[in-house]
């Protein structure tokens, strides 16, 4: 549709362009979806229509909180006026709870937002379903975010022909999936993880990728006791959420792909924008050493933006990703070797602040670094990404690989140049992979 440029409120602004929708989703057929991500309330703080300037902080976020409340009740008035109220399943939730310093912002619970105690994390979740859900009920399993898109798809009777992360909460034995599960955390300076029972919380702190503190608390009820002395006694308990944590990590950050082997190498698709190299990406291959010396050999490409080749006679691997051309000396050692590339990629729509990061290139040969290189990218806007990536031949079909070649394992961390603080275990990556040319 045409740019408008709008002159208000801005949560006002989407407020009436959400009851727009909803009156005009009224004359369709067809059941629809509307996402209402509001501003409110977030930083910074600031005086809402109808409120003096100089109004005081605390002043400030209650009247913010009080704007979203008439905000939210536009919505739900529409959808009484134009007949929906009925007939339209409702969930209102935070991602987060409120800053500790609000007082009284977290229903009691102790701390608050960027942090994982039980006010940052553990918020109100409403679902209004008239058909399905008692009026006033009270849900008390630990639910998540991630299982909405499962409930919801089962509720209008189309349940995911595929798993995710989430559950559907309306099912009968989703309440032992729920009971048993742990719950994960992860940013770029910590994470956490809650154990299945949701006694107990490990929260791992980091700087520049080096492990620094380590908590360990007692929830209960809303409260949590710091038992990080007895890490030590505790020590079942801590290796295996930190255990469950690492594995939780190799789950999210494993890139899934579609394998079509061919006449000539393998067509590698699906998953688009993970598996080409945009920001955080990794891809490992196992290999042996070509039993021919001669030409260019291939071992993958993704046409226009990447490319891995090998020269026998030179004993020089090139790298070619998004304009850059690397040579590096090697050697192929006898035997099955690991090859690795993590790349930390930035562009001038990625470098939003004053400082310009350059695009990181790194090379590992059975999970030892052995070059690196880095680069300023333009722009990533006209990438391809649905240019197949080829495995063990060239996009045009005219050079091959002429070793055994192990099946590829995408990333998506970076593995040490990225900010990911958890590296990827390549001991065992080239196990797993070395053992397919065994076969």
């Amino acid at each position: 549709g045409d740019w408008r440029q709008y002159r208000a409120y801005q949560p006002d602004t989407l407020t009436q362009r959400a009851v727009d929708t909803i009156h005009a989703n009224a004359q369709q057929p067809q059941p629809w979806l509307l996402w209402f991500a509001t501003p409110l309330v977030h930083g910074p703080l600031h005086a809402v229509p109808g409120l003096a300037a100089d109004a005081g902080e605390d002043e400030k976020y209650r009247a913010m909180v009080r704007h979203l409340d008439g905000n939210i009740g536009q919505l739900l008035a529409a959808l009484e006026a134009s007949g929906q109220r009925d007939n339209t399943i409702i969930i209102f939730l935070s991602d987060n709870g409120a800053p500790a310093k609000r007082s009284g912002s977290n229903a009691g619970f102790s701390g608050g937002k960027a942090h994982y105690s039980e006010g940052a994390v553990r918020t109100p979740m409403l679902w209004v379903d008239p058909q399905r859900v008692l009026p006033g009920s009270l849900d008390e399993r630990a639910t998540s975010i991630v299982d909405i898109f499962p409930t919801l798809a089962a509720r209008i009777g189309k349940p995911l022909p595929f798993s995710t992360d989430g559950v559907d909460m309306n099912r009968l034995d989703s309440f032992a999936a729920l009971r048993q599960r742990e719950l994960f955390w992860l940013s770029r300076g910590s994470a956490s993880v809650l154990s299945a029972d949701k006694r107990w919380r490990l929260v791992q702190e980091w700087v520049f990728r080096e492990p620094q503190a380590m908590r360990l608390s007692r929830i209960d009820g809303g409260t949590e006791q710091d038992r990080s002395s007895e890490r030590y006694w505790r020590f079942g308990l801590v290796a295996g959420l930190q255990e469950q944590l690492s594995r939780w990590v190799d789950e999210v950050s494993s890139t899934a792909v579609t394998l079509e082997p061919m006449v000539l190498g393998v067509k590698v698709t699906g998953n688009d924008f993970l598996r080409t190299p945009l920001r955080e990406w990794d891809f490992f291959v196992a290999v042996t050493p070509p039993v021919e010396q001669q030409g260019e050999q291939v071992l993958a490409e993704q046409a226009g933006v990447w490319s891995l080749l090998y020269r026998p006679a030179q004993q020089q691997l090139q790298v070619t990703m998004h304009g850059h051309v690397w040579n590096v000396p090697l050697a192929l050692p006898q035997g099955c070797a690991l090859l690795g590339l993590n790349a930390d990629i930035y562009d001038r729509y990625t470098n939003t602040g004053d400082t310009q990061y350059p695009t990181e290139l790194r090379l590992t040969v059975n999970g030892r670094e052995l070059a690196r290189t880095e680069w300023q990218i333009d722009s990533l806007a006209n990438t391809t990404i649905a240019e197949p990536t080829w495995l063990g031949v060239s996009a045009s079909g005219d050079r091959v690989w002429r070793g055994q070649q192990s099946l590829p394992a995408f990333f998506h961390r970076a593995d040490v140049v990225g900010e990911w603080p958890y590296f990827i275990d390549t001991a065992r990556l080239q196990q797993r992979l070395c053992a397919q040319l065994a076969r």
